[in-house]
């Protein structure tokens, strides 16, 4: 049976992301937030892929660390290492065992792009609480998440179109995922929820969970001063106002350990 990692290690998503250089609204958000200190940052950037997220970030901090779990992609961001700053190392690590680095390693972690929604749900709590065990006292965690909220009705239909073959995939693509999620609707009671949703062909599931409950699994973990950034507008969120009704389809959290 294949799992994810089988799809992260393969060649076909190497050359998925190898192009992708974009930051992500609530990125560029929170480069802008934290400006005046990340001069002084050693950062670890964690599922950092072929590197999205290095270009960005890694002329911005002290040091940079990018750790993915994926030997391909750690293979592929090595071989572009010369387009990056000299403060720059990557190495193969998966984010629930962090134990090659030591407590309050780090000022900054990131765990971008819902790369933190393809481990399983006692994976995504282990990983939070070493995230917060390499943080330092005061440092701060972003990562993105897949929105619960959004899910409701999927999955949709084919369009109609006039091309054959492309509605026969669409309608394969439909059957398939009401087969995996028949009962998505009454999944969408639950606080989280682990699909099929069809990422990159159905090579993935993927972890939802709802808002408010994100900020509960990040509260019991340890971190505090919780801010959320919707994914389509790059602007905070107040919690009680339109955290429960966002419908973006992943959302920023920003928080810091402990007494920042």
């Amino acid at each position: 049976m294949n799992t994810n990692k089988d799809f992260y290690e393969s060649s076909a998503a190497v050359d998925h992301f190898i192009d992708s250089r974009k930051l992500q609204p609530p990125e560029a958000t929170i480069i802008d937030l934290l400006k005046h200190e990340l001069n002084n940052f050693r950062m670890l950037d964690i599922g950092v892929g072929t590197g999205r997220t290095t270009i960005h970030f890694s002329p911005l901090v002290k040091e940079y660390v990018g750790i993915d779990y994926s030997s391909s992609m750690i293979e592929a961001c090595n071989r572009q290492v010369d387009q990056f700053s000299g403060n720059v190392t990557f190495q193969v690590c998966n984010a629930n065992n962090l134990e090659c680095f030591d407590d309050s390693s780090f000022d900054f972690v990131l765990f971008s792009f819902n790369g933190i929604d393809y481990l399983s749900h006692n994976e995504r709590i282990k990983s939070l609480k070493e995230i917060r065990r390499i943080t330092r006292e005061g440092g701060y965690f972003c990562f993105s998440t897949h929105n619960m909220q959004n899910i409701t009705g999927m999955p949709q239909p084919p369009r109609l179109t006039y091309r054959p073959r492309q509605l026969f995939k669409d309608s394969i693509k439909f059957f398939r995922h009401s087969l995996r999620n028949y009962k998505l609707r009454d999944i969408t009671s639950e606080e989280y929820a682990i699909i099929d949703d069809g990422s990159y062909n159905s090579s993935l599931t993927t972890y939802y969970i709802k808002p408010l409950q994100q900020l509960k699994q990040l509260e019991a973990s340890g971190f505090s001063k919780i801010k959320v950034f919707s994914y389509s507008k790059g602007k905070a969120l107040d919690d009680s106002e339109e955290l429960p009704y966002s419908r973006d389809p992943w959302l920023y959290f920003l928080c810091c350990k402990a007494t920042c």
